[in-house]
Formats: C-alpha cells, sequence, structure tokens
C-alpha cells in the first residue's frame, strides 16, 4: 500500500516538478494554470447538445517524463458516437514558455460539430487588463451584443488572456473562436482554439501551440503617514472608531501586520502600534474624514485590500480618488 501510495504521489506532482511555474499536466491531460484556470479538450458531437469534456471523460490516463525535462500523456477519450485516443506532449521553452503538442486519432470516423481547447476567462478582469489578438485589444462589450457573441479567432498569432495573478500568452498559427457566455447564461467568455481539422467526421487531429506566462508585477507603495484609522473597534458607534466604527463583530483586528501576499501581489499591513494606532485609511460617510494620498503609478493601477465596507443598508466608504496628473495617476 505504501509503495502504491508513493508511485500515485510521484506521477500526479510530474507535471509540477517538470514545468515552469504556474504550469502544470494532469493525468487526464488538463493543462491547469495555477489554482483556477485550465485549458482542456472539448468535443461537440453531431449538435451543440452532445457535449465532452476531457476532465471527465478520459480513462486510463498515464503520464510519463521524457529527455529534456518533456511530459507525455497518454489515454483514451471517449465522446459521442466515437473514442480517441490521445497523446499530449508538453516541455519547456525557456524559463516562462511551454510547448503543447495534442494528438488524437480514432479508429474510425467520429462525428464532430467542434473540437477545441477550452479556457475560460471572468469578462471582469477585461475591464482592467483586455485581452489582445495579435497585440490588438479584443473582446466584447460590457453588455451582451446578441448579434456579436461569437467572434472568428481566424489568423491569430497571439492571444494575451488576462487571468488571476498574471497573464496567459497563446503563440502559433491560431484559430477558432471566443464565445460570450451570457449568450446561454454562463458569466464566462470562452477562448475555443481549434483542432485541425476542428470538424466533419474525424479520425486525426492535431493542435500545436506555446503558451508563455507573464505574472503581474506588483510594487508596494507607502501611505503608512496618511492612514487614519485602526483595524480594531472595542466599542460600536462611538465616534471613536477603528474600522468602520461596528464594534469587535466586525472590525479586522484578526488581520496581522505585516506583508501580505493575496494571489501573488504583495500588500503592506502597517502596524498600528508603531504607526499611532493608525493601520487603514477611512472616509466618513459624510465626507469629514478624507485624506489625499500622493501616489505615482507607472504602468499599471492601484489595488486596495478592501475598498468598501458595510453598515446597514448604507456603504462606509474606503475608497481611491484617482485623478490625473500628466501620464500617470496620483
Amino acid at each position: 500500500m505504501k509503495t502504491i501510495l508513493a508511485l500515485l504521489l510521484s506521477a500526479g506532482a510530474l507535471g509540477a516538478c517538470a514545468l515552469p511555474a504556474p504550469f502544470q499536466l494532469e493525468k487526464n491531460g488538463v493543462i491547469r494554470i495555477g489554482q483556477h484556470s485550465a485549458l482542456t479538450i472539448i468535443h461537440y458531437g453531431e449538435n451543440w447538445k452532445n457535449l465532452t469534456r476531457q476532465g471527465k471523460a478520459v480513462r486510463d490516463g498515464k503520464l510519463e517524463k521524457a529527455e529534456n525535462a518533456l511530459l507525455r500523456m497518454k489515454g483514451t477519450f471517449p465522446v459521442f458516437q466515437g473514442t480517441f485516443q490521445l497523446k499530449e506532449t508538453i516541455s519547456p521553452v525557456g524559463k516562462d514558455t511551454v510547448r503543447l503538442h495534442c494528438l488524437l486519432e480514432s479508429g474510425t470516423p467520429v462525428p464532430t460539430r467542434q473540437l477545441a481547447l477550452l479556457i475560460s476567462m471572468d469578462p471582469q478582469r477585461a475591464e482592467m487588463r483586455p485581452v489582445k489578438r495579435n497585440g490588438k485589444p479584443f473582446g466584447f462589450r460590457e453588455a451582451l451584443d446578441e448579434k456579436r457573441w461569437n467572434l472568428s479567432l481566424s489568423k491569430t498569432k497571439s492571444l494575451e488572456i488576462p487571468l488571476g495573478n498574471g497573464t496567459l500568452v497563446l503563440e502559433g498559427n491560431l484559430s477558432g473562436s471566443m464565445v460570450d457566455g451570457r449568450m446561454y447564461h454562463s458569466p464566462k467568455w470562452e477562448i475555443r482554439l481549434a483542432f485541425t481539422p476542428e470538424k466533419g467526421d474525424i479520425q486525426k487531429a492535431e493542435l500545436d501551440l506555446n503558451l508563455r506566462w507573464v505574472p503581474l508585477k506588483s510594487e508596494m507603495l507607502d501611505h503608512r503617514k496618511a492612514r487614519n484609522m485602526g483595524f480594531t473597534d472595542p466599542v460600536a458607534g462611538d465616534g471613536k472608531r477603528g474600522w468602520s466604527d461596528q464594534g469587535p463583530e466586525n472590525d479586522m483586528s484578526f488581520l496581522k501586520s505585516g506583508i501580505l501576499n493575496f494571489n501573488g501581489q504583495k500588500f503592506n499591513a502597517a502596524d498600528p502600534a508603531s504607526n499611532g494606532g493608525r493601520s487603514c485609511l477611512a472616509r466618513d460617510l459624510d465626507g469629514s474624514r478624507f485624506a489625499e494620498v500622493p501616489l505615482t503609478v507607472q504602468n499599471g493601477r492601484p489595488r486596495l485590500t478592501q475598498r468598501t465596507a458595510c453598515r446597514g443598508n448604507a456603504v462606509a466608504a474606503y475608497e481611491l480618488i484617482q485623478t490625473e496628473k500628466g501620464d500617470h495617476p496620483q
């Protein structure tokens, strides 16, 4: 039993050990990108209701490590009206890039409406960091446009996709589509990279591309002198206030001071003991408590650990007022 467990742990960790972060190849062939994103193969049969997803469908998946840190995955991929033998190879190309090759083969033709490699993303991220196709912003509007919900990725050389703590860059001779999931009651945008061939009666299909990871870069900003409130509030509504003046049941006394890491971004939680009891920046609903903080941010924007707190039906404010001065927000 101990030997079997050790082998399973070893196989499950192959992707993490051999590939540059945040890429990881699982034994079913799904490629994890950090904790919250993944690339997975999808297959639609004769109609759009016949959907098979790689993660749940692949059987007998195996991982093998070869020379030059190359990983191989093999497994059986049963789909509607057919079965494919799936092979994937993935290998590092530099410190932040991997090369992926996917091959699907079947002894008999498999009726296919669409065969693609799928990644989903939160459209709210595109409000701050747009999707880029061949270096230019690309995507959908803030509100669903029922006449423009399926965009072609024909002749795409590069696709930049904003994710939680970085940007995934897909490079190669790419095609496929970008779908606004809101058209069919999904909150996500879907990028579907087409195999060759993508549809028809398929016996053999391939996909080849590079995956490059660009992590977000952050710099902690020191505004300890401007902070005007503490995290701890022993008495609710006394006007002296700590945090939102809602008492110990709704303050931030649990937050440890020091350098905090949220999703790869660093924040400095000031120690109130060494900062005159002040650890955060608060503003009253009537605007009577206000502080102006000079910040210079180049090629980016400020991020806050928390922007608002609620008191009853009102929103008590922790707010960043940002004005433009020259090319840089202040």
